[in-house]
């Protein structure tokens, strides 16, 4: 299956230069990323921008009827402590009931045809997305993009 990502500008460019290697979501009921699977593809797209990166689910954790200790012990395992703000998402979402951790594997970058970009998706996910196909390797330009500054 595929799947679209919504990152804002930060994590995307940490999973760009391999320092993000899981895209973890957090919420009250069972999240669109429920249904990925390992060997599914993820196109990662800039919040209000274009789907910038391809990457591959190497594996998937899903957790559900969580508790807050919960929540806290999964921080441990999956925390980025080089990332100042990683800490404060876990504490932030500790009344969340259900957990997907994806592990990010084979990730590129790509141009897609902005005609065919989705927007305006309020969880930040598609899946089963029909037009996964159209994302080709990026061009050396495209390669070089600097990702903005901020998130």
């Amino acid at each position: 299956m595929d799947h679209v990502v919504f990152l804002k500008a930060d994590p995307l460019r940490r999973v760009a230069e391999g320092l993000k290697r899981h895209e973890i979501r957090l919420s009250r009921t069972r999240h669109p990323a429920w249904r990925t699977a390992a060997g599914d593809t993820l196109l990662l797209k800039l919040s209000g921008g274009g789907i910038l990166l391809r990457a591959t689910a190497r594996e998937v954790h899903r957790f559900e009827a969580l508790r807050p200790q919960d929540i806290d012990a999964l921080a441990d395992l999956f925390c980025d402590p080089a990332h100042p703000f990683s800490r404060a998402y876990w504490r932030d979402r500790r009344d969340a009931r259900f957990a997907v951790i994806v592990e990010l594997a084979d990730v590129s970058r790509v141009h897609f045809p902005e005609s065919h970009t989705p927007r305006g998706v309020f969880n930040g996910w598609v899946r089963n997305f029909p037009h996964a196909h159209l994302a080709t390797p990026a061009t050396e330009e495209v390669q070089r993009f600097e990702f903005p500054i901020g998130s």
